[in-house]
């Protein structure tokens, strides 16, 4: 059974309160829009409820260098000057005059490098400024990163550039609950941790080697130690839901939490109508088709650990468990 799209939602509700149906949800007005809504609200709901099969993802990627960028004598620096950034093993390269223009003012120049930066490797990366300082830091992803930077500025009384370990690792943009973080180079499974620990383990970032603690510290893992070299991590967690805007879209729930969606908006909109009694028979009957979602999403959800031991956490052991050898003798003696 296909799950239904975002319109059909919508208007299986507005047939039960006898409006008129759309066709696109993007321009719907009054109740219509209301309804619309609360699909959105709906599912984001039920997905804090358990976790659900159909949000389980993953992603791989590489840890790898910061790129550091010290504006100190502007007013110093050689007219046509260049920086080189090792991108994914791609050299880089900014041109003063060309792709950026050097001023007096320190923080000028930095600026108008980490923009030339920006241009150069495009959406590869985050530039950070503070001051006259830039960082480039790669967006976690499955290659190298940066390696490598340079520059034609031979006094680093001028400008100094140099690549830094980095402990920080951005979230995937879709990232909802983390599941295992993996370290598939060693291997080894890294152990979650408080970020207040990595503070007061490694204050400054001195201890560098193979990570096997992590946290999540804002929209970073955070690792502990620092890589100290480049290692390949496959990131296991459950994605957070995206918002249906189109007539076409479908939701990012298992289809069996479609019933439970389209009654969490028909009791929404009972007690938006003032309608008390249908409002408690509703919130009454969610629970009870929340409680059948849920049990079926587990029984999905222990057959992904028998197949997927190293992320679902808590698995069934598989079938290679110990055991006597055929030849042994049984029975009583």
């Amino acid at each position: 059974m296909a799950k239904k799209t975002y319109v059909k939602l919508i208007n299986t509700v507005l047939r039960e309160l006898n409006i008129a149906e759309i066709s696109d949800p993007t321009i719907a007005t009054g109740q219509a829009s209301l309804v619309a809504n609360y699909f959105n609200d709906a599912q984001h709901a039920i997905y804090t409820e358990e976790d659900w099969y159909s949000s389980y993802k993953e992603r791989i990627f590489q840890t790898s260098k910061d790129a550091y960028i010290n504006v100190l004598t502007p007013g110093s620096l050689d007219s046509g000057f260049t920086i080189t950034v090792t991108f994914n093993g791609v050299a880089k390269v900014i041109t003063e005059g060309t792709n950026f223009d050097r001023s007096s003012d320190a923080k000028v120049t930095a600026t108008n490098i980490a923009a030339a930066l920006t241009t150069s490797i495009s959406n590869s990366h985050n530039t950070v400024q503070d001051d006259d300082v830039v960082i480039l830091k790669s967006k976690p992803h499955n290659n190298v990163g940066i390696t490598a930077i340079a520059t034609s500025e031979s006094d680093e009384d001028v400008l100094k550039v140099d690549t830094i370990d980095t402990d920080t690792y951005s979230l995937a943009e879709d990232f909802g609950r983390g599941i295992a973080l993996i370290d598939i180079s060693t291997p080894g499974v890294l152990t979650p941790w408080g970020f207040e620990d990595f503070d007061l383990q490694n204050p400054d970032l001195s201890a560098t080697g193979t990570p096997r603690w992590y946290s999540v510290q804002g929209n970073n893992y955070r690792l502990h130690p620092v890589p100290s070299s480049t290692l390949v991590m496959l990131d296991k967690y459950w994605r957070s839901p995206t918002d249906m805007e189109e007539a076409a879209d479908v939701y990012q729930l298992p289809i069996e939490c479609e019933l439970p969606m389209i009654t969490w908006v028909r009791w929404q909109m009972s007690l938006y109508l003032n309608k008390s009694v249908r409002a408690q028979q509703l919130q009454r009957s969610f629970g009870a088709q929340l409680q059948n979602a849920k049990e079926s999403n587990m029984d999905v959800i222990d057959k992904m650990r028998i197949v997927d031991s190293d992320g679902l956490m808590g698995g069934r052991l598989g079938p290679n468990q110990p055991s006597w050898p055929s030849s042994y003798p049984r029975g009583r003696y």
